[in-house]
């Protein structure tokens, strides 16, 4: 008793069901006087939302998180300089494995860019940040900031495969915009994507709009057209 069994166990039950479920909200039920079980939930980000009687229990207590709570509490955004080399490309891989062609035409520049970050590491840990899971690294996402005050532009954003579709993306691009709306006198926030993945849901889910569209008729043409979003703050 009391070596935190109980919140660990707790805590594996939370994951497991926004991770395999489609569940938004996680509930748990207990008697009032069951302090040792709200207090758990509470470890476990969870907060009172009911207090109801029970015919059993004289009073029961409902605890809930939501998954936009479970986010929070689950992500950490840390630099690239806590992790080795090889990081921005091992995730790009990663998530871009659904169709080998990607590899095929952006191999080369994913290790570009990897190696960049990594020889300037006063550029990466300013302009970029990793997202983790507990301590996992899942994703990444970095942008280039030359262009200011005209605008920012959104780089490479890329979540691991086994993690997609468990809002981390959205979460890690909200982080990624709140801090780039931080700089002074910024006027728009720009990314370009292509039409046959998944990315501009994302981009749209978070308020980019589409300014323009161009056919793409090169290697890459399997990924769709060319897309151009953006946010303006002025």
């Amino acid at each position: 008793w009391r070596r935190g069994f109980a919140k660990e166990a707790a805590r594996a039950v939370r994951d497991w069901a926004f991770l395999n479920t489609k569940h938004n909200v996680l509930y748990s039920n207990m008697k009032y006087t069951n302090e040792g079980s709200w207090r758990t939930a509470m470890a476990n980000g969870m907060k009172k939302v009911k207090e109801y009687p029970d015919p059993k229990n004289k009073i029961s207590y409902a605890f809930a998180i939501t998954r936009k709570e479970w986010i929070h509490a689950v992500l950490s955004f840390r630099k690239f300089t806590d992790f080795d080399r090889g990081i921005m490309y091992s995730i790009l891989k990663d998530a871009y494995s659904f169709d080998k062609r990607c590899a095929q035409c952006w191999d080369g520049n994913w290790r570009e860019t990897d190696d960049f970050f990594f020889d300037h590491p006063e550029i990466a840990d300013k302009y970029g940040f990793v997202t983790c899971f507990h301590e996992e690294p899942v994703g990444f996402i970095c942008w280039d900031p030359r262009n200011r005050p005209e605008y920012v532009e959104i780089g490479h954003n890329a979540i691991r495969t086994a993690w997609k579709g468990n809002g981390f993306g959205q979460a890690q691009l909200a982080e990624a915009l709140r801090r780039i709306r931080e700089y002074e006198g910024l006027k728009e926030i720009r990314v370009r994507t292509n039409s046959n993945l998944t990315a501009p849901k994302n981009y749209e889910s978070v308020g980019f709009v589409l300014y323009d569209r161009k056919k793409n008729q090169g290697e890459t043409a399997f990924s769709g057209d060319d897309l151009y979003y953006r946010i303006k703050l002025q």
